[in-house]
């Protein structure tokens, strides 16, 4: 004769309570007899346990799953069940992805501490891979650029231009750093005429264009001295 199933009712298991019986169930080819019982969590939670996650020696169950997952590290929100697969801190796919920004941000600055020239040796060893490689690049920037909606492309622009006037606003505030950087930029540009002339075609399409943006500057500048020739005219004939 089978001896009677123990009632685990009102006993405690850490922060668990069990209210009753749930059902049972049979697992196994021997049919083996699995009781699941209702807990109820001190948080004030219930969930369904099994006997033997309760009554193990070995890493029992003392707490429902949103305690014992904890809340979500970024915004404190309780973890909900969809999520308790695998080792989840995060209550939602947008603080997942943001907590792998922020995660990746961070073995990034560690390794970026111990190797201080890890970008500039990245670098040499892609070009060194693919000579074509800043071409490539540059073209998948703009291409994921122009996928964009219109007003995310001006948003980024607008940030980028902003960024952009601070920074040569704080260089040219100091005059050494104004001179080394307009050093620095002189010696850029000349570095890409001299590649540009290597060239002849596109030597005369660097040409043809400078051309053309040079009349175009002379003919605003014109046209805008005459505005202003005109503007003085028609204010001493307004004053006489």
């Amino acid at each position: 004769m089978p001896a009677k199933a123990r009632d685990f009712t009102g006993e405690k298991f850490g922060k668990l309570t069990v209210i009753k019986l749930s059902h049972t169930f049979r697992i196994g080819k021997r049919k083996r007899l699995r009781s699941v019982w209702l807990c109820q969590c001190d948080c004030g939670r219930t969930e369904k346990v099994q006997q033997v996650a309760l009554t193990r020696e070995k890493n029992p169950t003392t707490s429902c799953m949103v305690c014992k997952r904890g809340n979500c590290v970024l915004c404190g929100s309780p973890i909900p069940k969809e999520f308790y697969k695998g080792k989840v801190i995060t209550c939602s796919e947008a603080c997942r992805k943001e907590w792998r920004k922020v995660t990746d941000r961070l073995r990034y600055l560690g390794k970026l501490q111990e190797n201080p020239n890890m970008n500039r040796e990245d670098y040499r060893r892609r070009l060194e891979s693919d000579p074509d490689f800043l071409r490539k690049a540059h073209e998948k920037k703009r291409l994921n650029f122009s996928k964009l909606p219109e007003t995310e492309q001006r948003a980024i622009l607008n940030r980028q231009n902003k960024r952009a006037r601070e920074r040569y606003a704080e260089v040219i505030a100091d005059p050494e750093k104004g001179s080394a950087f307009l050093l620095k930029k002189r010696k850029k540009a000349r570095k890409r005429l001299d590649k540009i002339k290597a060239d002849p075609e596109k030597y005369s399409d660097y040409r043809a264009k400078d051309n053309h943006a040079a009349r175009v500057y002379r003919s605003a500048k014109a046209l805008a001295e005459l505005q202003a020739v005109g503007k003085t005219l028609i204010d001493k004939s307004n004053e006489e």
